[in-house]
């Protein structure tokens, strides 16, 4: 558990510190906030550039696979970078409408797919391992003419889980199944803009 919240402060201290220090507040460039899925949850920071219709999102969350079922204790630790682009957008009187999709990198301290409903507790918290993945959004952004927007999209991550086996006192590398498996999990992204 200690070395799960050092890493945890360690990515967040890393996350906060990238940030520019001098902040355009005139064209909001920057907004911050709550990832909630099924997957997990976590903070976001996305930085805007309107002059090529795009947007970078950092994201850090808590993996919760196993943990909402009781069959682990402890989440896993998950990092994603991804650059979006807005494909359409609709613009309305008090709001606007973003269609969008990008690529990024996946990383992280995290469980994968068990085979099975009812693995036992001991198997799952042995499944413990790094990642390493690029990941695949899309989704649609409501830009409200307040400082609040929301965001609604859906991730594929395509790549590897690599662990410890503790039976055979090696290492096993594999397909990070919980990145395709969980691809249609929604993520819903509260956001503030600064």
């Amino acid at each position: 558990m200690k070395r799960t919240s050092n890493l945890l402060f360690g990515l967040l201290s890393l996350l906060l510190t990238s940030l520019p220090l001098s902040l355009t507040a005139q064209e909001e460039r920057y907004s911050s906030g709550l990832y909630n899925s099924p997957r997990g949850f976590g903070i976001v920071v996305q930085k805007n550039d309107f002059s090529d219709y795009s947007f970078n999102s950092f994201l850090l969350c808590a993996d919760t696979y196993g943990v909402l079922t009781g069959r682990s204790r402890f989440p896993g630790v998950k990092f994603n970078f991804s650059r979006n682009f807005r494909m359409i957008t609709f613009r309305g009187e008090n709001c606007m409408f973003d269609l969008f999709a990008g690529t990024g990198v996946s990383g992280g301290f995290v469980r994968d797919f068990e085979k099975g409903s009812f693995i036992h507790k001991e198997a799952l918290n042995m499944n413990f391992g790094a990642i390493a993945a690029s990941s695949f959004t899309t989704g649609c952004h409501f830009r409200f003419s307040r400082r609040l927007d929301l965001e609604l999209s859906w991730m594929l991550e395509l790549g590897m889980h690599i662990r410890k086996d503790e039976y055979h006192n090696g290492t096993l590398l594999s397909l990070y199944s919980n990145g395709l498996i969980r691809t249609l999990y929604p993520q819903l992204i509260i956001l503030y803009k600064w």
